[in-house]
């Protein structure tokens, strides 16, 4: 006869716990909580007791299952209401977390202020908004940080700031569009001048200004603002009782849709011919004005794109730990950090030596760029008849090795073209594509 085996019932076992630990008085309180609860309920995203707890008790130590005493919790915290005081430890105590968990949460939080980053900022020469990829990169050489207890809007802040001056891209707050509606109904146009002075003064940009009144005797003014200034916008129409309104039209102004080849091109060349204009007031109409236009469009990519196949490393997670490492170099990693960043250097020369060799050609060759894809077809098709195993793209034309010929299907030269083989526009040479805009891909 066989006997069944009694097991306790009156015990609870605790599994996926996360202790927040609180010292106050000289005694130690404990709460056990769920890992993936108590940052929720830390942040306001949960707001119910129930689902962060696992058990409504106050202990001394949750591993050994010793509760609180409650005269000790009466005389330290004042109180005998046990729920107030398992909110106290809540949000003022201490979690104890892995290291696991701790790196994820920075990884959290690094990607989050990237994407805040890349939907609130805009490249400066064309208003259009960067990757999270190229961003996190960024983030990444300007050797930004994550912080555990400061908002991702307070980091965001931050990042933007660092990246600005580290000047690894260039990069700035996307403007508000605002709209400030002046009182017309006495017919003073001082306050509606005054308006103006002081947007203007404020760094502004006045988008639209309506003298005249519309039907409701409201005079009004479109600007475009960077948004740290919006509180001070926000003032001076309060001070004047009534008289002048603020109204937000739009949160984020940045240009929106695909970029088409020829709107980049004619795009990139005005900017140049405006540098052009007020660095040296050379003649737009001089060719080697037009060599020198492109070299330094090319040197601005450079300082983008930095090294090559840089956009596509991994990002690694910014725990502390990692961070203290790198700091502690020996002298022999640092010749090498030396060493390389020479041959970077030079490497970055030879590409720019490279560029405008190209640039000169394209240039001086203007057949080549009324007909570009005749030329290059030419050149591919006496390549193929060298060598019988060379295999051609349909959409962008030319012939390519076999490793070629999978990597070419792979490049951003084959998927712009298959976009406008879809719109029903000609494809491009890969020449023409190298000057797109690159912060499209």
């Amino acid at each position: 006869m066989s006997m069944a085996i009694a097991l306790p019932t009156n015990q609870v076992r605790l599994t996926n716990v996360a202790v927040v630990r609180l010292t106050k008085g000289g005694k130690r309180f404990e709460v056990a909580c769920y890992k993936n609860k108590i940052v929720d309920y830390r942040t306001g995203k949960e707001q119910n007791m129930d689902e962060v707890l696992q058990i409504d008790n106050v202990f001394t130590n949750v591993s050994k299952g010793i509760l609180a005493n409650k005269k000790d919790m009466k005389k330290i915290f004042g109180i005998d209401d046990e729920t107030l005081i398992i909110q106290e430890i809540l949000k003022s105590g201490q979690v104890q977390i892995s290291e696991k968990e701790r790196d994820a949460y920075y990884e959290n939080v690094w990607r989050e202020v990237a994407n805040f980053v890349s939907e609130k900022c805009v490249n400066p020469s064309n208003n259009r908004r960067y990757t999270p990829d190229m961003i996190r990169q960024a983030m990444k050489m300007a050797e930004f940080s994550a912080h555990p207890t400061r908002s991702v809007k307070q980091q965001f802040l931050d990042c933007v700031k660092l990246l600005i001056a580290k000047d690894v891209l260039p990069i700035e707050r996307a403007k508000m569009h605002l709209r400030i509606q002046v009182d017309a109904s006495n017919d003073d146009i001082q306050l509606y001048n005054e308006s103006i002075d002081y947007v203007k003064s404020i760094g502004a940009v006045v988008v639209k200004g309506e003298g005249a009144a519309n039907e409701d005797n409201w005079r009004c003014i479109d600007l475009h603002l960077c948004p740290s200034h919006y509180r001070d916008v926000d003032q001076f129409c309060n001070k004047n009782d009534g008289k002048a309104r603020l109204e937000v039209v739009q949160v984020c102004v940045i240009e929106e849709g695909d970029a088409g080849l020829e709107m980049d091109m004619s795009r990139r060349f005005v900017i140049a011919k405006q540098q052009s204009d007020t660095v040296s007031g050379a003649d737009t109409g001089n060719e080697m004005g037009d060599v020198d236009d492109v070299t330094r469009r090319m040197k601005n990519e450079l300082k983008v794109e930095g090294e090559e196949g840089s956009m596509y490393d991994d990002i690694p997670t910014s725990s502390r730990k990692n961070a203290k490492k790198d700091k502690k170099k020996s002298k022999k990693a640092k010749r090498r950090e030396k060493e390389e960043e020479a041959e970077r250097h030079e490497r970055k020369q030879k590409e720019l030596a490279r560029q405008e060799e190209r640039a000169l050609r394209l240039i001086s060759e203007k057949e080549s760029i009324a007909s570009p894809q005749s030329s290059i077809m030419q050149v591919e098709a006496s390549n193929a008849g060298n060598d019988e195993k060379l295999s051609s793209c349909n959409t962008c034309g030319g012939s390519f090795t076999k490793i070629q010929y999978r990597a070419h299907f792979r490049s951003d030269w084959h998927r712009y073209n298959l976009k406008l083989k879809m719109a029903g526009a000609p494809a491009v040479s890969e020449e023409e594509f190298k000057l797109s805009d690159i912060d499209f891909f």
